[in-house]
């Protein structure tokens, strides 16, 4: 299965609100225009017995034909669906996306959830503001490094963690295991010592590590939000 997958965009999904009906002529102007004005839709999934959707019709679409005084067609204002999984690759739905206004999310084979455009950036915008928490984090780290401990390529050396495909890394070439090694090997001398505790910091650094390979591996964000951010915030706090 691919990790970059709709779970990703799943907390931001909407609950499908879906018109019930054997046959999509089976659909009635009036109970559609309730379900339009009552649930603030724009899109309405004609669905026969919770499984099978039959077409999905636009608000936009039946309210110009309303303009125009046309007699209510269903054919006219119905628009065949998209169906995306919950485990498809989230490339392949955001190209979905690029030519259809709205998709089905179907979890367990069922129609459930509804993604949009909107939906879409609700979810990148959330990844992006925790994304810039961590980046936040390893730039004080490494600002804290580079005026603390010049000497951590020495540091490294002695775990054999100081080369980057063979040449001798720089400060932006550090990884977590690397600022892991540097505070517990000079922790005695560095400033830090005097506002934190060693083994709570170095408890944060291991869960800021964990956290950030969960964001960057596009982990679920309810898996991201189960998590918890204190240890990226406790370790920015220690260090601005």
């Amino acid at each position: 299965m691919n990790i970059f997958n709709n779970k990703f965009l799943n907390k931001f999904s909407k609950k499908l609100v879906f018109y019930n009906a054997e046959n999509i002529k089976d659909v009635n102007e009036e109970k559609l225009v309730h379900l339009f004005l009552t649930e603030g839709v724009s899109y309405v999934p004609v669905i026969k017995k919770g499984e099978t959707v039959l077409g999905v019709i636009s608000r936009k679409k039946y309210f110009f034909s309303k303009l125009k005084n046309e007699v209510f067609n269903i054919g006219k204002i119905k628009e065949p669906p998209v169906i995306v999984n919950l485990d498809d690759d989230l490339v392949y739905t955001l190209s979905k996306l690029k030519n259809n206004s709205s998709l089905i999310l179907l979890i367990n084979d069922k129609p459930e959830r509804f993604i949009s455009s909107k939906v879409v950036l609700d979810a990148f915008e959330d990844y992006s503001k925790k994304f810039m928490i961590i980046e936040k984090s390893e730039k004080l780290i490494r600002n804290y490094i580079t005026e603390n401990s010049s000497d951590f390529i020495e540091i490294l050396e002695e775990k054999n963690q100081h080369k980057i495909n063979g040449k001798i890394k720089t400060i932006e070439d550090l990884f977590f295991s690397d600022y892991i090694l540097i505070f517990s090997k000079k922790w005695d001398t560095l400033t830090i010592n005097d506002v934190a505790n060693k083994n709570k910091f170095m408890r944060d650094l291991t869960e800021t590590n964990r956290i950030r390979n969960s964001l960057f591996h596009f982990r679920k964000n309810e898996d991201l939000d189960k998590l918890g951010w204190k240890p990226v915030k406790d370790i920015i706090k220690v260090l601005e």
